[in-house]
């Protein structure tokens, strides 16, 4: 029955999207109002404290018991009102920005990942995954069965996942100083890729070979299977990526068929 709904979905992209923007408006109201209070229950204890301070520092002159507990209600109030306005402020950012390091535009995110996808499928990746978050940012997970005999090395494995960061095409895109930093970030995380290739291979007793060689072998490696993929038909499954919102791993390789039967190995390259 979910899949029968699920395969329902797929064929109607607009209504996965708005589903997906109900749920995520409903549990965002929830989000800001449960932040909210939150805030608000701690402005009320900071102004508790104030109170306190100020009574100990010493005795208070009013003219009246109700003036002085009217004064104290209305500051107890006012850390109330004050507290609420920023827990709704932090909790707008948090929803608002899926990612806060997130620079790239809703239809960069989805090419990213749909090239990143496309060539995870192409090296062996039995499950492919694609989701853009409601706003702004997006994620692509991808994963396959590791056989504990015959399987790829662990150095193949780290191999596999450089190839698939490399195949990013923002990694080359034009010169926004916002992109550049996010992109600052995913060369450090592809520098400790190649250094952990280089180093279970040198555990495995593989020939020696250095990060630079590394990382333009699994570059020429993501090149030359996205050179092989249709770019009509990565296009068509990046529209549907925007207009859904997400892609499971059935429909993915059914949109997929057969343009990248055969995989593209580690050895082929490296």
């Amino acid at each position: 029955m979910i899949d029968r709904i699920q395969t329902w979905l797929d064929l109607h992209p607009r209504t996965r999207f708005t589903g997906r923007a109900t749920t995520a408006t409903v549990a965002a109201l929830l989000y800001i109002g449960i932040f909210t209070v939150a805030y608000g229950v701690l402005g009320v204890v900071a102004a508790g404290l104030i109170i306190a301070v100020v009574h100990l520092a010493g005795a208070l002159a009013f003219t009246s018991v109700d003036a002085v507990w009217g004064a104290w209600t209305a500051f107890v109030g006012l850390g109330a009102i004050v507290g609420a306005i920023i827990g709704l402020i932090r909790a707008l950012l948090r929803v608002v920005r899926d990612d806060p390091d997130e620079r790239r535009s809703r239809t960069i995110i989805a090419r990213d990942l749909v090239a990143q996808a496309v060539v995870a499928r192409r090296i062996g990746a039995e499950t492919v995954a694609l989701q853009l978050g409601i706003l702004g940012g997006g994620d692509m997970r991808w994963s396959y069965t590791v056989r504990l005999n015959g399987g790829p090395s662990t150095a193949d494995q780290a191999y596999d996942r450089l190839t698939v960061q490399l195949a990013n095409p923002s990694l080359v895109a034009g010169t926004d100083f916002r992109v550049d930093e996010q992109r600052r970030s995913w060369f450090a995380e592809i520098s400790a890729t190649a250094e952990e290739i280089i180093i279970h291979r040198a555990v495995e007793g593989s020939a020696a070979a250095d990060i630079s060689s590394v990382i333009a072998s699994a570059a020429q490696r993501a090149r030359a299977i996205l050179a092989e993929t249709d770019g009509l038909f990565m296009t068509a499954i990046e529209s549907e990526l925007r207009t859904a919102g997400s892609i499971r791993s059935a429909r993915f390789h059914a949109l997929l068929g057969s343009a990248v039967e055969s995989p593209a190995t580690a050895e082929a390259l490296f």
